[in-house]
């Protein structure tokens, strides 16, 4: 599948207007159930991150047909605080030997200095948040999930933990993907519907 949703990267500024108590942990304005979000995990050690999920689940179609994809928004926040410039450091170890010989009018000279190391320096970095949005896909006959993330790529299905929160949605969605509005997601669209495909009509509609 193609990958679709870009993540941004935004500068850690906050509009005087908010409040702290309205930003989440990744010091970003929350993104609120009153929206049909919901906080699936937040931990705050090193770099502090949240996850939201949101309840609006839709009906994808695949190969030309609805009926076996559902999708659902989720997004990812990481606050990654500033980190401090460093200069390069160039040190050096050893003695100067220089040896000298005299021929008729000429001397030659050979010899070595002390080795000298440099330590590149680090240019440091601001203080950022990183917003991932994605987009969860399951695939309700086969019990398995993807994603879309154009930042972090999507690699092979896997299948569905049980119990999370995943596992929750295909439990009550899946069985009633007809009910579902159909999402905004068309790259999936073009194809032939497979025998699998056929196959979960027969559950899902």
């Amino acid at each position: 599948m193609r990958k679709l949703l870009l993540p941004l990267l935004v500068a850690l500024t906050i509009p005087t207007s908010v409040k702290a108590n309205d930003l989440d942990i990744s010091g970003m304005p929350k993104l609120k159930q009153e929206d049909g979000w919901y906080v699936l995990g937040e931990k705050s050690k090193r770099v502090r991150m949240i996850v939201y999920v949101s309840n609006d689940v839709r009906r994808l179609m695949v190969r030309g047909i609805y009926g076996r994809y559902i999708t659902y928004p989720s997004v990812m926040r990481l606050y990654r605080p500033p980190k401090a410039a460093t200069p390069t450091q160039v040190y050096s170890s050893g003695d100067i030997n220089l040896n000298c010989t005299e021929i008729g009018s000429s001397i030659n000279c050979s010899g070595y200095g002390p080795s000298i190391t440099t330590i590149p320096g680090d240019p440091g970095r601001p203080a950022e948040t990183i917003e991932y949005k994605r987009a969860i896909l399951i695939d309700c006959l086969d019990n398995i999930y993807n994603h879309i993330d154009q930042k972090v790529p999507s690699k092979e299905w896997k299948p569905i933990k049980t119990p999370s929160y995943m596992s929750n949605v295909a439990k009550k969605f899946c069985g009633r993907i007809a009910e579902l509005k159909k999402s905004e997601i068309t790259d999936y669209k073009e194809g032939e519907p497979n025998e699998k495909d056929i196959k979960a009509l027969s559950t899902t509609f």
